[in-house]
């Protein structure tokens, strides 16, 4: 059996599954990255634009 680790920075501590896509985990901090990458996108703004908070 595969060990499950962050898809991003591949911790294995603090997983969380990704509800769209199966057998996808993130860590805490990756995951609330990618949750603020979901709002700047969903707002029109470009992922790579920095973080001004």
């Amino acid at each position: 059996m595969e060990e499950k680790e962050c898809l991003k920075c591949g911790s294995k501590i603090d997983l969380k599954e990704d509800p769209n896509i199966p057998d996808i985990y993130f860590c805490a901090v990756c995951w609330e990255e990618r949750e603020k990458t979901e709002i700047n996108e969903k707002w029109g703004y470009d992922e790579s634009l920095p973080d001004d908070g």
